[in-house]
């Protein structure tokens, strides 16, 4: 994966600011971490895996390496809030940037974006329930879907 940022930084082609590095797994401070008022708010902590995986961590990577960095990503969590003392360590894997196996540990503080990354307030800082049809709906749609991956799962054993 010639192009990759992680790829590089797994391989020490960029510069990046360690944090742990291990065989499967490397772990570096995001250098783009959000910002308000040109002030870091949320120190940003990246864990990714050395070899390259995409980055949708539920499809893309051997149940094990995911299960692997979850364990990693725990661990790195305790430590931010151990040395940072924020008001929690938030966790993120959306990879709609890198295509990369990674995940994302945001330090949060409520000094900087209350609410933030609340579920109950928008981006406009207003409260916005789902519909009640659209909840029901959804979350039969996703106790189905679990059936089948039961399902496949006791037909490949």
């Amino acid at each position: 994966m010639n192009e990759c940022v992680f790829c590089k930084i797994a391989n020490k082609e960029i510069k990046s600011y360690k944090v742990y590095q291990g065989k499967e797994f490397i772990v570096f401070m995001d250098i783009f971490p959000p910002t308000f008022d040109d002030k870091i708010t949320m120190p940003t902590v990246i864990i990714a895996t050395r070899k390259h995986y995409g980055s949708n961590v539920f499809e893309d990577s051997p149940e094990k390496i995911f299960l692997k960095a979850m364990k990693l990503t725990r661990r790195v969590a305790r430590a931010m809030q151990l040395a940072l003392k924020p008001e929690r360590v938030c966790l993120m894997t959306e990879g709609m940037e890198i295509n990369h196996f990674h995940i994302k540990l945001y330090a949060v503080y409520k000094d900087f974006y209350q609410g933030y990354l609340s579920s109950i307030k928008g981006p406009e800082n207003k409260t916005t329930q789902a519909d009640k049809k659209w909840l029901k709906q959804t979350a039969k749609k996703i106790r189905i879907a679990l059936k089948e991956i039961k399902k496949a799962e006791k037909q490949k054993k």
